[in-house]
């Protein structure tokens, strides 16, 4: 081999070429690690997961799974080649267990065929992170034993299934510099963070006749050293991850442009993280010029990404999906659909991140992060605002409806629906001692007697400090009378009797209907007189757990300053409300019994 590698490497001038390039890429590397850092403090800080599957680590002390790679799968290891779990004595893995692996000082160490080291995915059920990741990577380090010369080598990467067959993914034979170390330019240690992509050989399994990888799925290491350097490799942390994709031109431009991507190919695959980076000093839209899919979009700048376009954005992977903004404010306004549950983590108090045409579903949402997530609505399993903001942009007609089954929001976030509304399966809540709970305790911390300034459900709209407007809160049962499995239409979306609505209306409108008139006062006058009574839609005006003089003092003043009613209609716009009965006719009804109360149903 040590003919064959000079003629390769061809002296100096040769080593002095290698060595500016990785300089260069070392720069390159270092700014995409500050940007990711920046990332994946953010992720870490909302609870993404990334979705790195670690199988080598050695930190109990062995090493299952690993072993020599041989035509009879992955063996223990034997003569000339051995591997032992060790405490690195010295070096940048003092102190951590990692795989030391030795072996003679030439090609494989020795080894006849294979992999000198070896490791079987099967065995530990790992078939599904195979293909669920992209990418491999692991530390890797060739001891220095004070020699002037020679060579270390990873110098074939090798991936081996029923699928795929036995195939050299990677290596210093494929030209990878970052799998080479020199010992004759003064080598005293280096640790070599190695990452290998195998989507090639990922897709060709896929289209086998075995399209699970068969009866086996193995990845294998051939060693090469010689010139003086030892057969000695300490190596560390192998995991599975998925490659990020990062938007590397200083423009706008289309997604499906492959130059404009670091990789030169666009990202479009379930699973795939996408980095909309720093690599931008002015505002960029970027147009979605066809139907993607994408597992994860990260926005990292203070100049402003617009992701746009007519064609769909879809968030899919094997398990969640998310996007993430450490910096700036960013907005997505081509349609995007969540194919599994999603965490939105805007890391930034002063960041915002705008979904304007975010798609309904079926999975859950979770907001986290110190910043505002701002979407034209929410249709989805369940909303979770765990942290920051959560704002429906101001719409005040059915397109700006949210339904979700159930709705989370955290001790210190905020839901604000502006001037929309909001159709739950979440408890609309009874006072107790004055306290709410359900969605009425999530109305009253926020509403703090008008000053809407705490979190919970708010709405940030100038009339509701005003004291004019508020967010109104009754079920299927009180605003239309609805058995709890009977349905009818409220704002263009399907309610039940055991539905909540959430209602941006003037403060006094008891039945949502978008005014006040004779049918509040009738609401009111009648739960007044029973005890124990509470609840908005009863006549609760001002969220205190009691009905009494303060909420006909609210209904009193807005009835007078009330504009034009608040639109319940499935259009788009104009307003609807339904002409109110008498109050007369409701005292009579009173006069049946509290028992007897229900409200008419408008059909």
């Amino acid at each position: 081999m040590r003919a064959a590698w000079r003629q390769q490497n061809g002296g100096a001038g040769r080593i002095n070429q290698i060595d500016n390039r990785r300089r260069a890429g070392h720069a390159r590397r270092q700014r995409q690690a500050a940007s990711m850092a920046a990332v994946l403090a953010v992720a870490a800080a909302a609870g993404i997961a990334q979705a790195d599957v670690v199988w080598g680590d050695f930190e109990t002390g062995t090493a299952p799974g690993f072993g020599a790679l041989t035509n009879s799968g992955v063996q223990p290891w034997s003569a000339p080649v051995n591997g032992a779990v060790i405490t690195a004595p010295s070096g940048p893995l003092a102190g951590s267990q990692v795989l030391e692996l030795t072996g003679s000082a030439n090609f494989n160490f020795g080894q006849s065929s294979g992999g000198a080291l070896g490791f079987d995915f099967l065995s530990q059920n790992l078939r599904q992170a195979f293909f669920d990741n992209d990418q491999i990577e692991f530390d890797w380090y060739p001891t220095p034993n004070g020699s002037p010369s020679g060579f270390s080598q990873l110098y074939n990467i090798i991936l081996n299934s029923q699928g795929g067959g036995f195939t050299n993914v990677d290596g210093y034979s494929a030209g990878n510099q970052n799998l080479n170390q020199y010992y004759f330019t003064g080598y005293n240690g280096v640790l070599h963070h190695v990452v290998i992509p195998y989507t090639a050989y990922k897709n060709a399994i896929l289209a086998s006749g075995n399209p699970n990888g068969g009866g086996w799925l193995q990845f294998g290491i051939q060693p090469n050293a010689g010139d003086g350097a030892p057969a000695d490799y300490y190596f560390d942390n192998f995991k599975f991850s998925i490659a990020q994709t990062l938007w590397n031109v200083n423009a706008d431009g289309n997604w499906s442009t492959g130059s404009n991507w670091s990789t030169n190919a666009e990202p479009n695959v379930a699973g795939r993280l996408v980095n909309f980076g720093p690599v931008i000093t002015a505002p960029h839209t970027v147009t979605v010029d066809g139907a993607k899919t994408v597992g994860q979009i990260t926005f990292n700048n203070a100049n402003k990404y617009t992701v746009a376009g007519t064609e769909t954005l879809t968030l899919d992977s094997t398990s969640s999906v998310g996007i993430i903004v450490s910096n700036g404010n960013h907005e997505i306004a081509a349609p995007l659909a969540l194919a599994k549950d999603a965490n939105i983590a805007v890391g930034a108090a002063g960041s915002t991140l705008t979904l304007s045409n975010l798609q309904a579903s079926s999975v859950g949402v979770t907001k986290t992060g110190a910043g505002t997530l701002a979407v034209n609505y929410v249709r989805a399993a369940s909303v979770n605002v765990q942290a920051g903001s959560l704002t429906v942009l101001q719409n005040g007609t059915a397109s700006g409806v949210s339904n979700v089954a159930t709705v989370t929001i955290g001790a210190t976030a905020k839901l604000d629906l502006k001037d929309n509304k909001l159709i739950t399966n979440t408890t609309a809540g009874t006072s107790s001692g004055g306290v709410y709970g359900g969605m009425q305790g999530e109305v009253q911390r926020a509403y703090d007697f008008n000053a809407w300034d705490q979190p919970g459900l708010t709405t940030s709209m100038p009339d509701a400090v005003a004291g004019l407007t508020t967010i109104g809160i009754a079920t299927g049962e009180q605003m239309r009378g609805l058995g709890p499995t009977d349905t009818d239409t409220f704002a263009g979306q399907t309610i039940t009797g055991a539905s909540t609505i959430a209602m941006y209306t003037y403060a006094g409108d008891g039945n949502l209907d978008g005014v006040i008139d004779g049918g509040d006062y009738g609401i009111i006058d009648n739960f007044v007189q029973v005890p124990g009574a509470d609840g908005y839609a009863n006549g609760d005006f001002n969220y205190d757990g009691v009905i009494d003089g303060g909420d006909y003092g609210v209904i009193d003043n807005n009835i007078q300053a009330q504009g034009p009613g608040f639109s319940t209609s499935g259009s788009l716009g104009g307003v609807t409300a339904v002409p109110e009965p008498g109050s007369a006719t409701l005292l009579l009804i009173a006069g049946l019994g509290a028992g007897a109360i229900r409200r008419r149903r408008r059909c």
